[in-house]
């Protein structure tokens, strides 16, 4: 008998969570088809935001190429913001003060990046895998593949990150961390995190703040990712007023209201914003989806001397007019418009119109500076507008 063994005392150790278990074993970087877990920044200060983030390892080579990465984000010296009840919604944001068109609101480092087409595997859930096949013979739950490996990323969060994660919301509630990832995510497309990456949003990020905010179809704010500082900077879509909630769109706004509610249902709620009451919207966002936006047009039209003179302006100031009534000036079409006007003044030979129309578009930075369509209108604004292709072409 060993000694002491009598008088020993059953210890019994208190079981913790997957994502306790997570954060006390961190798995290898390399996931399922060579995705990468890593945290950017690398060896950040314990002062400095990061995020945790599954990528493909070729996404993150590119970024540690960028000179001096991550930047510093944009300073934000005034909060313009409060989170506070939001009837029949929950918690959401609302307006300190009135806040002008173009106004940055908030530029934060998101809690977690991770590929939206496939999210990596732990190592011991594929070994987990792996031994159910050979025992059954039959794969095992999909769901608790996907939520063991959102368990190791959230699980390598520093404790702070991991307390505001869990604490957002989830409409299902029996998946505790991809339930949240799912709720919360908010697109970011291939080329905002590759140099060469097309329009689709190929990766979802949680944020601490921005996902705390509500849906709207008529929304507010506007969202871009930025890689070299590797956060989220949010936007004033158009001017908003004092105490009014901050919103951003959760679906395709250009959609039918149909369309839209069916996208919503996975969130638990009925949207009831203005365009969803109003009969005369669907056919509104249908005539803006159906206006073409075509340069090729533009020039057709200066040198077509039957067609009048406002021809262009006028559908161009019909677009304008219908985006603004729908509130749509968070999305690519009013941009577009914008940039069109200011063209056309161009071919008049306008420049003080052109310019007036060109800063408005240029102010629109959450579309601007992503836009690979925007060196002309940078040129008007600047002192070399006359070696524009526009310039007085209509007078030509």
């Amino acid at each position: 008998m060993k000694r002491g063994f009598l008088k020993a005392k059953t210890v019994v150790t208190p079981q913790k969570s997957p994502v306790e278990e997570a954060a006390l074993n961190p798995s290898p970087f390399i996931g399922d088809g060579g995705y990468m877990y890593c945290t950017i920044p690398q060896d950040a200060p314990p002062n400095e935001p990061v995020s945790e983030c599954c990528l493909p390892p070729e996404t993150v080579a590119n970024l540690l190429k960028i000179p001096g990465f991550p930047h510093p984000m944009q300073p934000i010296v005034e909060v313009l913001f409060r989170l506070g009840e939001s009837p029949e919604k929950g918690l959401g944001l609302f307006a300190t003060r009135a806040i002008t068109q173009g106004e940055v609101l908030l530029d934060r480092r998101p809690l977690l990046v991770s590929s939206m087409s496939q999210r990596p595997l732990t190592t011991k859930a594929l070994e987990a895998m792996i031994a159910k096949i050979s025992l059954t013979g039959q794969p095992p739950n999909p769901h608790k593949i996907l939520s063991s490996s959102m368990e190791t990323i959230v699980g390598r969060m520093r404790p702070e990150n991991r307390a505001a994660y869990m604490a957002l919301a989830n409409s299902t509630p029996d998946s505790p961390v991809l339930g949240i990832f799912d709720t919360n995510g908010a697109g970011i497309v291939d080329a905002e995190l590759n140099d060469n990456g097309g329009p689709t949003c190929t990766y979802s990020a949680v944020c601490d703040i921005i996902s705390r905010m509500n849906h709207s179809c008529c929304p507010n704010t506007s969202r871009v990712f930025d890689k070299n500082s590797f956060s989220i900077r949010l936007y004033a879509a158009r001017n908003i007023a004092k105490s009014e909630e901050l919103t951003f769109p959760y679906v395709d706004l250009l959609s039918c209201k149909a369309d839209r509610q069916e996208n919503l249902d996975e969130y638990g709620f009925v949207c009831t914003c203005h365009a969803c009451v109003d009969p005369a919207s669907d056919d509104h966002r249908e005539d803006i989806h159906e206006f073409e936006f075509d340069p090729p047009r533009l020039l057709k039209w200066a040198r077509d001397k039957t067609l009048p003179d406002d021809w262009l302006l006028k559908k161009c100031y019909r677009q304008l007019e219908l985006l603004e009534q729908e509130g749509l000036q968070s999305i690519d079409e009013y941009w577009e418009v914008l940039a069109d006007l200011s063209r056309v003044y161009l071919c008049f030979g306008d420049i003080k119109n052109a310019r007036e129309w060109a800063a408005r578009a240029y102010q629109c930075q959450w579309i601007h500076c992503r836009r690979f369509d925007r060196a002309d209108i940078d040129v008007i604004l600047g002192d070399k507008y006359e070696q524009s292709a526009f310039w007085c072409l209509r007078q030509r």
